[in-house]
């Protein structure tokens, strides 16, 4: 398999462990749908898109999400659901709220330097101090 394939498949693991707990912690609390989706910018029909696997929730909206309930998200990994076992790693975890206040135009910019640290390339940085 090509290095993307295997990202790509860790990535989807990951979101299905996220919306699994998401769907778990609406159904413990008692969400409100309509609620939750005027929250988020959404209507109750995209909500539900989104709960089926119909459709993919966007960066922003997951952000909204886990501001709605009051928890990280790796919280969602914590208190989602009895099947739902994942650890970030320490070091991720503690940039994770940082992660969280990048505007979707930076977001890019942030993948694709991660994609380029992660071609083991030596990154000379200049200073003009």
């Amino acid at each position: 398999m090509k290095k993307i394939e295997i990202e790509k498949m860790e990535k989807d693991e990951l979101y299905e462990k996220w919306l699994e707990s998401l769907k778990n912690i609406l159904k413990q609390r008692d969400i409100d749908k309509k609620a939750l989706a005027q929250y988020i910018g959404v209507t109750v029909a995209h909500l539900n898109s989104i709960l089926a696997i119909r459709r993919r929730a966007s960066n922003k909206a997951i952000e909204l999400i886990c501001n709605y309930l009051g928890l990280s998200y790796t919280d969602f990994f914590k208190s989602g659901g009895d099947n739902i076992s994942y650890k970030i790693p320490e070091k991720i975890n503690k940039i994770i709220p940082d992660l969280m206040q990048l505007t979707d135009e930076k977001l890019p910019m942030l993948e694709t330097f991660v994609k380029f640290l992660l071609q083991d390339k030596k990154v000379v940085l200049a200073c003009s101090c």
